[in-house]
């Protein structure tokens, strides 16, 4: 079989992406998420008569829990399949990051296992989110030094 058969069976067999359907799904599912978020959000703060900051506390805590225990019950690779994008929060994707390395080194013990991977795809998150805070940091300071306040 030469190459070129060989691509046209595979762009005639490879099924048609529905980018407006993901996009969709995607949006309606980020939506729902961050919904929920403000029911969690207005939940402590009415109800449980907590603070304006600890309310925010504790949603992201609700949300990462709920994404975690998703993940734990296998729940949360099928919700991506169907919404895409929209399951992958900054907050709920890194979570349901933690969560899903954490399981799969937990044979292996809670040192070895469990602390050597839960970190194998979250630590280029922090370490890439170390270092733009610190790049962005550095240009705050740098044009304060020079009296351009980007914050009047």
């Amino acid at each position: 079989m030469t190459y070129t058969k060989y691509q046209e069976i595979v762009k005639k067999e490879t099924p048609k992406k529905k980018l407006a359907q993901h996009l969709l799904f995607a949006f309606i599912s980020g939506g729902l998420i961050a919904t929920l978020g403000e029911l969690f959000y207005n939940f402590a703060l009415n109800i449980l008569h907590f603070p304006l900051e600890e309310s925010s506390f504790f949603a992201g805590i609700c949300l990462v829990s709920l994404a975690s225990i998703l993940t734990m019950l296998t729940f949360h690779n099928d919700l991506a399949q169907l919404c895409g994008a929209g399951m992958f929060l900054p907050t709920t994707g890194f979570a349901n990051s933690l969560t899903s390395a954490s399981m799969e080194g937990r044979s292996e013990g809670l040192i070895q296992g469990i602390g050597a991977s839960i970190f194998s795809l979250a630590g280029s998150v922090i370490c890439y989110g170390i270092l733009i805070s610190w790049y962005f940091a550095t240009i705050y300071y740098l044009l304060n030094l020079w009296g351009i306040n980007i914050w009047a």
